[in-house]
């Protein structure tokens, strides 16, 4: 077993090194890392590489096709789950032979519950994404209100706990669960409910680009505006990005503002750190 410390664990070139030298099997990494280790991997770096399991944030068909492509004899799998469950909720295996990318079943133990409110959704229809079982945490240290609010009785097993995890999901046909995303990612621009993973998705397939991040942003008062934060390639032209996205794009869902980045920022964990990215210069915002 590897266990990189806080430094190495953000470090690629570590990373890389590791997988080689260490002739690694088995993997856990999120995401975010992940794209970016494949920019500076070669197959034979990967060559001992037998299952690579995405966890932490929401993996993508783009990162799956870059994987495939870069290692074709790996397995990836997904899991799922918040730290107030004990990490581990759900899990997929072989998303590379999946047509929909989804974070799978419960695991054993776990009960996971698609609600309206109090209510079930049926197949296909999305809510919140609610958990039960024995992984649950007893709550949150010294913060009564805010264990009283997220850990809450079971609608249907009043004899039992809840935890409302603010995670917006369906169910699908053949039983595995679609994450779509935080329910506070869901936006209004312009009177129109926007995903920002819908726009940051689109903004991937761009020849050139690497990461991308989509954030709506308060303009002025009772004004939001879409931002996008990018990573690409050496003397990538962003009036080009914009021009294939006019062409993929609804108006109210093109970004007003893009930023290119050398990489995104990181949080202490490897995550994804939104709060750091930087402000953008709103004087300086498109209009289309």
């Amino acid at each position: 077993t590897v266990l990189p410390d806080e430094n190495e664990a953000k470090d690629i070139l570590s990373i890389k090194h590791d997988l080689s030298h260490h002739r690694i099997t088995h993997m856990i990494i999120v995401p975010v890392l992940y794209r970016a280790l494949l920019d500076v991997i070669q197959p034979e770096d990967a060559k001992t590489l037998r299952v690579v399991t995405l966890a932490g944030e929401a993996a993508d068909r783009e990162l799956i096709d870059r994987s495939m492509a870069i290692c074709p004899n790996t397995e990836l799998a997904n899991e799922y789950g918040p730290t107030e469950n004990s990490v581990a909720t759900t899990a997929m295996r072989h998303m590379e032979r999946q047509k929909n990318v989804c974070i799978g079943r419960p695991i054993d133990n776990t009960e996971v519950l698609i609600l309206n409110g109090d209510q079930l959704q049926p197949i296909g229809v999305a809510g919140e994404l609610c958990i039960a079982g024995t992984g649950l945490a007893r709550g949150y240290v010294n913060l009564p209100e805010l264990t009283a609010k997220t850990f809450v009785q079971h609608p249907y097993q009043p004899e039992k706990r809840m935890y409302r995890t603010g995670d917006a999901a369906r169910w699908m046909a053949d039983g595995t669960i679609e994450y779509l995303g935080r329910m506070d990612d869901q936006v209004k621009i312009r009177g129109h409910r926007v995903e920002t993973k819908e726009i940051e998705s689109v903004i991937r397939r761009i020849s050139g680009v690497k990461e991308a991040v989509v954030l709506a942003r308060e303009t002025a008062p009772a004004q939001t505006e879409l931002c996008a934060y990018i990573v690409a390639e050496q003397d990538f032209n962003t009036e080009m990005l914009r021009a294939e996205l006019n062409k993929q794009l609804p108006l109210y869902m093109m970004p007003a503002f893009i930023q290119t980045l050398d990489s995104l920022p990181l949080s202490p964990n490897g995550k994804l750190d939104r709060r750091a990215l930087p402000e953008p210069a709103f004087n300086q915002v498109r209009t289309f």
